[in-house]
């Protein structure tokens, strides 16, 4: 039950640390943080911060910072405390990497500063200016020194390239197409194109094209990149195009015209009736009766198939009448009247004609004779009639017939025209009928009754009708000779 006492006496260490004030820096730039107070120090982990565990860490912060620290006292006791580094608000920065051609010169810039130095002054324009012209050799990059209006000093830099990139074209080459069908045309080595004549390709911006030219061309292109352009070109042989040089034409009825073709090695043309030759060569003959189109294919050198037609027309045909056949008696003439439309006339035969040219002439036959009346109208077309001019009858004997064998004047008999009857009888000297015949044909060979007659003068008779006359009654006499 006792009660003790006692006590205890605890000591209040008024301990104190001190750490440096909230400020400001510019970005890039580093700060020696101060503090003190303590025995040890430790600052929490930053990446930022380097000595963690001194008294004055160095910092390099990239955004504003609150850096943290921990302080044990020579006393033993722990004290906190921290401090912001803050960045001041100013932006600079440059103009973006560019691409020049040589010799070309360019524009770069800076900004967000008060002062400024460039590097590599020399192809500079204004190297201490914000904006300056900037004219390399070759590739450059243009480091610049920015001071801000708060002192702040910011590295930067702008990359100038020079584009020393030349092309080297590569195109198809020199090539053969048939008529009406395409090629390909192709070039490469540079960014962007421009083939010409344009009208004839399917592209004319593209690195390959389709060609479709109509006659052998040469084509062009130029290839060109962001510094450079060259001109290329390839020549297009166009086969198979050119066969055919005779154009339409149009011929008189009944006349034959040859169709002439070039270009190819072998044609083939399309059977028609009218065609006279050639039919597979390049000389066609032809004939037609009406208006007729001839289609002729054709294959050349190169193996190229190609097709034309030639169409031939005809001329109106030009009408002639020569009028009717007549008949006279020999010793008369006649009337004869071509009708006909406008254009040359011309008779023939030309003998025994009043006018060889004349529409209206007289003619004078000895025999019955076929006159021919031919037109040749402006277009140099022709076409001819026929008449007819008869001998109402004529009729002639000799004097004299040699029946000796020899084979010439052996017979005596009647030459004669338009007879329609005839009767020969032939007498000696005494009155007697030695020989008789009712076909003009049928003359005598100088016998009676299989005895060749004796070398004398014997009297013939010989009734006939012709064509205007009905009966008529001739006598005369024929020496028999040897």
């Amino acid at each position: 039950g006792c009660l003790l006492n006692d006590s205890v006496m605890v000591t209040l260490f008024n301990d104190s640390m001190s750490i440096s004030p909230d400020t400001t820096i510019c970005l890039g730039s580093n700060l020696t943080l101060f503090s003190s107070g303590g025995g040890s120090y430790s600052w929490d982990f930053d990446s930022t911060l380097s000595g963690n565990l001194s008294s004055a860490p160095l910092v390099s912060p990239t955004t504003a910072t609150n850096y943290k620290l921990t302080v044990v006292s020579s006393n033993g006791c722990i004290l906190k405390d921290s401090v912001t580094v803050a960045l001041y608000d100013e932006v600079t920065g440059v103009s973006p990497a560019t691409i020049i051609c040589p010799n070309d010169t360019t524009l770069i810039s800076a900004f967000g500063g008060s002062a400024y130095v460039w590097r590599s002054e020399s192809s500079l324009s204004s190297p201490t200016n914000s904006h300056t012209r900037a004219f390399p050799k070759f590739t450059t990059q243009y480091q610049v020194r920015i001071t801000t209006p708060r002192g702040c000093v910011v590295f930067d830099s702008v990359l100038v390239s020079v584009d020393t990139n030349r092309i080297n074209p590569l195109v198809s080459g020199d090539t053969l197409v048939c008529a009406s069908k395409n090629v390909v045309l192709s070039a490469s080595g540079g960014s962007s194109y421009l083939w010409s004549p344009a009208m004839f390709v399917s592209s004319p911006t593209d690195s390959a094209t389709l060609a479709t030219p109509l006659r052998s061309t040469t084509f062009y292109v130029d290839i060109s990149n962001r510094c450079y352009s060259v001109r290329d070109s390839m020549y297009v042989t166009v086969a198979g195009n050119n066969s055919i040089v005779v154009p339409d034409d149009t011929i008189c009825p009944g006349t034959v015209t040859n169709i002439v073709v070039s270009g190819a090695v072998s044609y083939t043309w399309k059977f028609d009736n009218s065609i006279l030759s050639g039919i597979n060569s390049s000389n066609l003959a032809v004939q037609p009766t009406e208006p007729t189109r001839y289609k002729v294919m054709a294959v050349d050198g190169f193996g190229c198939l190609d097709s034309a037609s030639v169409l031939i027309d005809l001329f109106d045909e030009p009408v002639i009448d020569a009028g009717s056949d007549q008949i006279i008696e020999l010793g008369e003439s006649a009337i004869l009247k071509a009708t006909s439309g406008p254009g040359i006339i011309k008779w023939m035969p030309s003998t025994s004609l009043s006018c060889e040219t004349c529409r209206v002439t007289q003619v004078f036959p000895q025999a019955t004779t076929t006159y021919q009346v031919q037109l040749t109208d402006n277009k140099g077309c022709k076409s001819s009639d026929e008449v007819q001019v008869q001998i109402g009858g004529v009729l002639r004997l000799p004097n004299s017939f040699t029946p000796n064998g020899d084979g010439t004047n052996d017979v005596f008999h009647a030459v004669g025209e338009n007879i329609t009857t005839f009767k020969m009888q032939i007498f000696n000297r005494w009155g007697e009928l030695i020989f008789e015949s009712n076909d003009i044909e049928n003359g005598w060979d100088g016998t009676h009754k299989g005895v060749m007659s004796k070398v004398d003068t014997y009297v013939w008779t010989v009734t006939y009708s012709h064509l205007t006359k009905s009966t008529t009654l001739l006598r005369g006499h024929v020496n028999l000779i040897r």
